[in-house]
């Protein structure tokens, strides 16, 4: 499972990371938003090496960024921020 965050101004929810169903899908794992009709990919939008399954996320409000704090694997406990986009 992947992390998940909600900016309440904007009404965009973001989920980063996950488990991939399979290989082809592994390339999914990155920053989408839900602007309440779609998902978007945020290609660009930085973040952690490698692909994190469960990680820690919340929405930075004057930044408009969600934190993103380590999660798996081996447990990193390193934070990004990943800017949000329509």
């Amino acid at each position: 499972m992947g992390g998940w965050a909600f900016d309440p101004s904007s009404r965009l929810l973001a989920r980063y990371g996950g488990i991939p169903e399979s290989r082809e899908s592994a390339d999914s794992m990155g920053l989408w938003v839900w602007d309440g009709e779609r998902w978007h990919e945020n290609v660009g939008s930085g973040g952690p090496p490698g692909r994190r399954t469960m990680p820690e996320m919340c929405f930075l409000g004057a930044t408009v960024q969600v934190l993103v704090y380590g999660g798996e694997p081996r447990a990193p406990s390193d934070t990004w921020t990943l800017t949000m986009e329509r």
